[in-house]
């Protein structure tokens, strides 16, 4: 993380960490330092510390509180950090299945203020909390332009009145933020109309990755 993004993260946790327990401290500071790579005696000093005061804040006010923000990453850490334009369909359907279970309980200005974000908010807000190391699952190559242009990619919400035999399909690589050494990679089908899903598991050191592609 840049240092900007661990000031902003640091901000938005402040609220939170100062008003909470010891244990919950406890766990803040472990995520805290996980996701910066802080020192745990530092993150205690930066947390801890009073944010400094601007002359004035520029361009637009802000819309969204510290609440909102932290409401919308437990959501989004719950469906595993799904880019945000996926989010951004799932979040009514996300919220009500977790207060039905009781995994979460928002005043009724934050749910209102989380159900009408749009995905370049939604980015905007939980940038603090991206870690700067690549995301996982991942594979081990990029896919070229060319590919991407070839294959088209539908995100959630974009499949309707799909016929059974469109699949999405990925290959990933389980081996942590490194190549080195053995490590298996698995491809996953889905099919977007049924649901039916297969996964195979291959061997080591493929470095191909394809999605979206139609079978007949």
């Amino acid at each position: 993380m840049t240092p900007m993004s661990i000031r902003e993260y640091a901000e938005a946790m402040r609220r939170g960490y100062l008003g909470a327990g010891r244990r919950e401290k406890g766990r803040l500071l472990t995520d805290f330092c996980k996701i910066t790579g802080y020192h745990r005696d530092s993150a205690i000093r930066l947390l801890n510390k009073a944010p400094v005061p601007t002359a004035g804040r520029r361009g637009r006010p802000r819309e969204y509180s510290v609440g909102v923000a932290e409401a919308l990453r437990r959501l989004w850490e719950t469906v595993h950090r799904i880019c945000s334009k996926n989010l951004e369909g799932l979040i009514p359907t996300l919220l009500e299945s977790m207060e039905a279970h009781g995994e979460i309980d928002l005043s009724p200005e934050v749910k209102s203020q989380l159900l009408r974000l749009k995905s370049a908010t939604i980015d905007r807000l939980l940038r603090p909390y991206r870690r700067s190391t690549l995301r996982k699952p991942w594979g081990s190559s990029r896919s070229s332009s060319a590919i991407k242009a070839l294959v088209p990619i539908r995100s959630f919400g974009e499949w309707k009145g799909v016929e059974a035999g469109s699949f999405q399909m990925d290959l990933v690589a389980h081996c942590g933020e490194s190549t080195e050494g053995f490590y298996l990679n698995s491809l996953m089908a889905v099919d977007v109309a049924t649901g039916w899903s297969e996964m195979r598991v291959g061997g080591a050191r493929a470095r191909i990755g394809w999605a979206g592609q139609r079978i007949g």
